[in-house]
């Protein structure tokens, strides 16, 4: 498998492709037609092209993705986080329920953080 970028390898074979289109006369003349392998050339070149816009707008399509899934964890974990400290304000931090709470924030992530203080009303 060849590690040139898409854009030089089909470069390299249109370059490669009019060269034996330049030559074809003085090729065929001499015993050896390329008219099969300017064909060839050029089918190839559009497929890679082809295959690699199909594999932009997948990349493209998954940094979208990857930011929507990040998005709603974050969203699940901050909710998840404030249902933890709503049983801690309800029942006390030193209760049995608080420390289950607790535990539970503890297990999942050593990030996990509580969720943000409401601001005060006045």
């Amino acid at each position: 498998m060849s590690t040139m970028p898409v854009t030089d390898a089909i470069g390299y074979g249109e370059r490669a492709k009019q060269m034996l289109t330049d030559y074809k006369d003085d090729m065929t003349a001499k015993g050896s037609d390329p008219t099969t392998r300017i064909s060839y050339l050029g089918t190839q070149a559009a497929t890679l092209s082809a295959e690699d816009q199909k594999q932009e707008t997948m990349k493209s399509e998954l940094a979208a993705q990857t930011a929507l899934v990040n998005t709603a964890k974050d969203d699940l974990v901050k909710a998840a986080s404030a249902a933890c400290d709503l049983v801690i304000a309800t029942f006390g931090r030193g209760s049995g329920q608080a420390k289950e709470a607790t535990n539970l924030r503890n297990s999942v992530s050593t990030t996990t953080k509580r969720s943000p203080k409401p601001a005060l009303m006045s």
